[in-house]
């Protein structure tokens, strides 16, 4: 046995030089396969990786992001229609707005030409709820005078928590002025409005509101009641894109013109004004214009009453 003993340690150093130089195993050499990759893993990572910019999560970490709500489409986010009021602003949007309304009034009324600005703050304060904040002026027929008609607060109340969900979108709106020459004024509507061709969303929108407002103390004021009943309803296609809308809007109803009256009862007059529509804006909304140009059809309603809306919106 002993002539055996150095062939067996001579094939012992054989094998020995054999293994040690054999290239060793690379990650490249199983990458296909999920035992190659835990074995050059070590069961944790493959390799150091990139190293992560300073304030983003780390490895091991686990960060997601959580909405309440769904977002709304972004037509839905415009003042399509000056007259006609539709939908709300999602939560976390913000919109400013500079109104004017021209009104060349009927003989009947005096004639000449009343001039209204507003200028409006907009707040999507939480799911369902919008509140918004705005100030008025006046410039009466045949006067160069600017008049503060008083501050005014409106809240907007969807009834559904997100766009689509009930049909029409119906919201509840409420206007409050704590001095509207003189006396406080209230206004409350009924918002109804959404696609009208439900396979392609925002090529043709329809809104429609019910409304009656009135000031609450009519003795203050020489205007009595000066109440307004009424629906407004109005329709738009969009021409290019998201950039340009063309459309109509109506405005019906019984109206005091503020002819005095204090004893209560539905407003005197009827009316009904109709004009064409449009919308043209930049795009995330940076900058919009709005405009109704509305032509009266009753004896008391204004000849031409221009609306004009100016606005621009961030989230």
């Amino acid at each position: 046995m002993r002539p055996l003993l150095p062939i067996a340690c001579l094939a012992l150093a054989l094998a020995s030089a054999s293994l040690a130089a054999e290239p060793p195993a690379t990650a490249d050499a199983d990458a296909g396969s999920p035992e190659g990759e835990a074995a050059s893993a070590g069961g944790y990572s493959i390799g150091p990786g990139l190293p992560v910019p300073a304030g983003q999560p780390q490895p091991g970490q686990y960060e997601t992001r959580v909405e309440s709500y769904r977002a709304s489409p972004t037509y839905s986010q415009d003042r399509d229609f000056p007259g006609t009021r539709f939908w709300r602003l999602d939560p976390g949007s913000y919109e400013v707005e500079a109104w004017w309304t021209g009104e060349t009034l009927s003989p009947r009324l005096g004639g000449g030409q009343d001039n209204f600005y507003q200028t409006e703050i907009e707040m999507g304060l939480a799911p369902h709820l919008q509140m918004d904040v705005y100030l008025n002026v006046d410039n009466p027929p045949h006067s160069v005078a600017y008049d503060l008609a008083g501050l005014a607060v409106e809240v907007r109340y969807s009834i559904a928590r997100d766009y689509g969900s009930i049909w029409a979108n119906p919201v509840l709106y409420l206007e409050f002025t704590p001095q509207y020459f003189n006396s406080p004024r209230l206004e409350g509507r009924i918002l109804l409005g959404g696609d009208l061709l439900p396979g392609k969303p925002g090529l043709i929108v329809a809104a429609a509101n019910l409304y009656y407002e009135q000031n609450l103390v009519p003795t203050q004021t020489p205007d009595g009641i000066d109440a307004e009943l009424g629906v407004d309803a109005a329709a738009s296609v969009q021409v290019f894109r998201d950039t340009l809308r063309l459309g109509a809007e109506l405005k019906g109803g019984l109206d005091d013109h503020a002819v005095s009256r204090l004893t209560p009862g539905l407003p005197q007059f009827p009316t009904l004004l109709v004009g064409p529509n449009f919308i043209v804006k930049l795009p995330s909304n940076a900058l919009k214009l709005m405009g109704t140009i509305f032509f009266g059809t009753e004896p008391y309603d204004p000849a031409v009453m221009p609306m004009l809306v100016l606005g621009t919106m961030w989230r």
